[in-house]
């Protein structure tokens, strides 16, 4: 992809201060986009956007509706409509069927599937209004092969 091939694109990146999110920030970046990446730590998310030109961190918790809302909204005031969402974050833990409570089960679900939902949902109406727009979801092996001990991360991905 040639260095300004997303240009006047704003992408948005859910768990973007580390591992695969910013390693996708930093391709989006380098293609010209402005990148808001997003994340539970405000250190680390200044960190990594310090390091790359077009990044721009944002604290936002995507098990926790009101923060997706109010950051995705910050986000989109600051650098206008989100055309490329990537629901990125996601936590990835085993535990088996039956030493599993409730509460493991909602964090994965809340974490690794609403939390994508909700970010896709903040980001559309300015994919719509743009009349552009990509949504990039992150998976895992384990979504199309199962991960022994892990059915709860496995039935997320």
């Amino acid at each position: 992809m040639n260095e300004q091939a997303l240009a006047g694109h704003h992408a948005l990146i859910t768990g973007g201060g580390t591992g695969i999110g910013l390693a996708i920030a930093q391709g989006f970046a380098a293609a010209g986009a402005q990148v808001t990446i997003t994340g539970r730590r405000g250190a680390v998310l200044a960190a990594a956007a310090a390091a790359v030109p077009g990044l721009h961190p944002l604290e936002m918790d995507v098990a926790d509706e009101g923060s997706v809302v109010a950051g995705c909204a910050a986000a989109i005031r600051a650098r206008g409509p989100v055309t490329i969402c990537v629901p990125n974050a996601g936590i990835g833990e085993g535990k088996s069927i039956h030493k599993m409570d409730t509460a493991f089960w909602r964090q994965m679900m809340s974490i690794n599937l609403d939390g994508a939902y909700l970010t896709v949902r903040e980001c559309l109406p300015g994919m719509q209004a743009e009349g552009w727009g990509r949504v990039l979801f992150v998976s895992s092996v384990a979504g199309l092969k199962g991960l022994r001990g892990a059915p709860a991360y496995t039935a997320s991905k």
